[in-house]
């Protein structure tokens, strides 16, 4: 009997997929086994074949990876396969500061500016055209953070990385690596009265400065985001630089914290509302911001927010799905989307395209102390949903709404929503047992569904809800439109 030497190219197709799949699967269950992963794709033409689109779907890169990263892209093919990149804004070290030769005070903004344009003008001469020949690269999600360095003292406050724990879950498309990772309960007493001035500006900072030059059109990008888990903020003018350098968005998501100054919040929310309606993308459809609460100071509730409103609503009225968390109050987006005036200027044009549409509101908040009464919160509540229905009015291709709030242990959230057979509904949960769809109420959704051509319109009995709602984090998995508010890592994350 002759003896012939194994060759893994006379097994079984099927076996031999198998094989390679267990390799796979080995790589993303083992965060320090996800580097072979590359070494698998250069065995042989068919393990390339194989690994390189897994090696290739996600990238994350810093500073120092931009060059290679260009140079390992230069042919469409891989273009084709990569479909998020993670880009890394991390505050030079001080031992980099002497290496690079960086100024002592004015190194920040042309170091950021560098990097942004690096990346920006690699996959700026990736062309739509050129990868869909190849039957690839449907659309790119680009994501950004900013890191800053910190100073030993300072170690209690520094945010926990989430590198590892969302490389593996990337890589898999699992959350089981979060298991073992902190909610960040930045919004806890711990990040209050405890935190010096400075600890605060250095966590919930402005975010970095780039130069104000107009950024290379990227025209693969489809989506751009922000994640929870890094408070430092993206400047307005920054995330405008980037919009306007994406004529292809499709989906944004910015998810931030709140400066840890009232004076510097104050400052970002103002950049918001001056520019925000002159740089939303014309190709876009989708927008989400959740905002984080951070540190607690009773005079952020003084920074007004009407003007702030007004500017999002003639920004976004041509999207199909909008979720502002926290950002803004959905009394004031209802109120100001109802009256006579914003009527006029939003009539005919304005969210005639929305099919989702998930806000928080400050009635929904049952603060419960000595001064709390149950009737006066639940008038509150019943003026809200009035108001939702003549907004929604504006609304003729709305699906799903929800409008939501809660923490110090309680929860609220109304549905409104269209079942496939046409009808309309609507719903209530909550931890306060009373039932807010007095027949004003119900009258104003049964004028919606009329207005908008339903079959019908019903009231499901309210939910009374319970649990540990201390963190108002633990509400989102009540929500439908849960995976649309957050990216599923932040969920993760929250829950």
């Amino acid at each position: 009997m002759s003896e012939k030497t194994p060759n893994l190219s006379c097994l079984p197709p099927e076996l031999h997929l198998f094989i390679l799949q267990e390799l796979a699967n080995l790589c993303n269950e083992d965060y320090a086994a996800r580097p072979g992963m590359g070494a698998y794709a250069s065995v042989c033409k068919s393990w390339q074949m194989f690994f390189e689109p897994l090696v290739f779907q996600h990238f994350t890169l810093a500073r120092e990876d931009l060059s290679e990263f260009s140079k390992v892209t230069q042919d469409n093919r891989r273009r084709s396969l990569v479909r998020h990149i993670w880009l890394r804004l991390e505050e030079p070290s001080a031992l980099q500061h002497s290496e690079l030769g960086l100024e002592q005070y004015k190194w920040s903004q042309p170091y950021f500016t560098d990097i942004i344009w690096n990346l920006w003008t690699t996959i700026s001469q990736w062309k739509v055209e050129a990868l869909a020949e190849i039957g690839g690269q449907q659309g790119l999600t680009l994501e950004l953070s900013s890191h800053k360095s910190f100073p030993m003292q300072e170690d209690t406050f520094i945010p926990r990385e989430d590198y590892r724990a969302y490389s593996q879950s990337l890589g898999n498309g699992l959350s089981a690596a979060y298991k073992t990772v902190s909610k960040y309960y930045f919004n806890a007493p711990l990040y209050g009265g405890d935190l010096s001035t400075k600890a605060k500006r250095d966590l919930f900072c402005k975010g970095v400065r780039v130069d104000s030059k107009p950024l290379p059109k990227v025209e693969v990008v489809t989506g751009f985001f922000t994640r929870r888990a890094y408070t430092q903020n993206v400047r307005p003018e920054v995330l405008f630089l980037i919009f306007d350098s994406l004529p292809r968005a499709r989906d944004i998501r910015i998810e931030r914290w709140r400066h840890g100054l009232v004076a510097c919040e104050n400052e970002w929310r103002n950049g918001m509302q001056v520019d925000l309606p002159h740089h939303i993308p014309a190709s876009l459809e989708k927008l989400a911001i959740f905002e984080e609460k951070g540190p607690r100071n009773g005079r952020f509730n003084l920074i007004p927010n009407d003007k702030l409103t007004e500017s999002v609503i003639l920004g976004t009225l041509h999207l199909k799905r909008l979720f502002l968390c926290f950002f803004i109050n959905g009394d004031e987006f209802f109120q100001k989307l109802s009256k006579s005036d914003m009527t006029q200027r939003v009539s005919g044009r304005g969210y005639q395209q929305l099919t989702s549409l998930t806000l928080t509101s400050l009635r929904l908040k049952a603060k419960i102390d000595g001064n709390w009464d149950m009737l006066t919160w639940r008038g509150g509540v019943i003026e809200l949903l009035q108001m939702a229905a003549t907004a929604t009015k504006l609304m003729p291709k709305l699906r799903l709404m929800e409008v939501w709030n809660g923490g110090d242990g309680n929860a609220s959230v109304f549905r409104y929503e269209v079942s496939d057979d046409n009808k309309g509904e609507i719903s209530w949960q909550s931890t306060q047992n009373c039932d807010p769809f007095e027949q004003e109420v119900i009258e104003a959704w049964k004028e919606v569904a009329q207005d908008h051509g339903l079959s019908g319109q019903t009231v499901r009995p309210p939910t009374l809800l319970s649990g540990d709602f201390t963190y108002y984090g633990s509400i989102i998995p009540l929500l439908k439109s849960k995976g649309e508010v957050l990216h599923p890592m932040s969920v993760a994350q929250m829950t």
